[in-house]
């Protein structure tokens, strides 16, 4: 939930949603626990809320491309019933300040996400191929590269895979630029022949080499 809304800060936006996961899972586990010594139908909610997980996990490891946590929506309700059984098992104080902070997350992360939209990808891939881009073309991205590379293989015609640029063996000539904030504007768009905004996305073309702190995506085929 707070995937769409990290913390801008360098340390924070790094530590802080990684710690929060730490901590969320590691409740989620430990309720798990509390439901597998329970009954059945605890052991098979606590499998729910874990294993999908786990496995998902072991075939990206391997190699297999998994895109987004919505994915594994299907077992937010057997991770919320882990959490909450966790969260029984406490007293007194305690259990009020654990069930106050989760309530506080859960308010913060709806109204945190419902103010960033969704990355409109399709859009964003056809307002590249408006503006020129073809299979032969690099794609510069600004920030999280994973965010785009994905989304835009599936949305791109004829679905092309895409891969992160050798920096040293850098190409220079026709460039694409994909990005999100006012950032990417001062920072990318130099020397750019096309600017235009899909939704807050910015997606322009441009003939001068990209800044060194940015992520370069070229088609392999």
């Amino acid at each position: 939930m707070f995937a769409r809304a990290l913390p801008r800060t360098a340390l924070l936006h790094d530590a802080g949603p990684l710690a929060l996961f730490a901590a969320l899972f590691a409740a989620v586990v430990a309720g798990a626990v509390v439901l597998v010594r329970r009954s059945d139908a605890g052991r098979l909610c606590a499998s729910l809320a874990v294993l999908p997980l786990f496995v998902a996990g072991s075939l990206w490891l391997a190699g297999v491309r998994i895109f987004d946590v919505r994915n594994l929506i299907g077992i937010g309700p057997f991770a919320a019933v882990s959490v909450a059984a966790l969260l029984a098992r406490l007293r007194g104080p305690l259990a009020g300040a654990a069930a106050a902070f989760c309530v506080l997350l859960l308010v913060v992360a709806h109204v945190r996400g419902d103010r960033v939209p969704p990355v409109p990808y399709d859009r964003v891939a056809q307002a590249l191929v408006a503006e020129g881009w073809r299979s032969t073309d690099p794609i510069v991205v600004y920030g999280n590269v994973y965010a785009f590379e994905g989304p835009l293989e599936w949305c791109l015609p004829g679905q092309p895979r895409l891969r992160l640029l050798d920096r040293a063996g850098e190409r220079t000539g026709r460039t694409f630029v994909v990005g999100v904030g006012v950032r990417t504007e001062r920072r990318l768009v130099v020397g750019a022949t096309a600017i235009r905004y899909v939704r807050g996305v910015l997606v322009a073309r441009m003939d001068s080499t990209p800044p060194a702190d940015t992520h370069v995506l070229l088609a392999r085929s």
